[in-house]
């Protein structure tokens, strides 16, 4: 019986077990994000620009009660950490990719914020726009990245 138990053992890797918890986490997450998606569709395509202004006035009530410094912190922290998403891939050319959709994105980020910023103070009720395209700008990278990665799979997939 004790050559049974230990065959059992060596078969069953406790990481196994863990890998099995993320990826159903990572369905169920995944499942029940597509499906909120799905259910604000009809409503986002009613009223878009609409849709962006609430996006863009929660941001501002959100982040407007917090101090300069620490929402200077919090941008920094955020910095660091979308950048930190490179340092665990081990692809050369993925790290080069994803380091230039950082640059390119917080680029136009910067711009949008130094051109559209003074006009926002001009013209508040466009605050709310740019608010949201700043956010959308920032936060990009890290989920654009696996767009364009798997679309080159596809087409490397489909030349050979």
């Amino acid at each position: 019986m004790d050559q049974t138990n230990e065959k059992q053992m060596k078969k069953t890797n406790p990481k196994d077990d863990l890998e099995t918890a993320v990826f159903v986490g990572l369905f169920a997450g995944l499942f029940f994000l597509v499906s909120q998606i799905i259910a604000i569709i009809p409503n986002l395509s009613s009223d878009f620009i609409g849709t962006i202004y609430l996006i863009g006035d929660t941001l501002i009530s959100a982040f407007g009660k917090i101090p300069l410094l620490l929402l200077m912190a919090i941008g920094c922290f955020l910095i660091a950490t979308f950048a930190a998403i490179g340092l665990f891939m081990e692809n050369e050319k993925d790290i080069q990719l994803y380091g230039k959709l950082l640059y390119i994105f917080w680029g136009i980020d910067s711009l949008v914020i130094g051109i559209l910023g003074f006009y926002a103070m001009i013209n508040p009720p466009i605050r709310p726009l740019i608010a949201t395209t700043i956010f959308v700008l920032f936060i990009a990278p890290p989920f654009i990245f696996p767009i364009i990665k798997g679309i080159t799979i596809l087409i490397n997939n489909n030349k050979s």
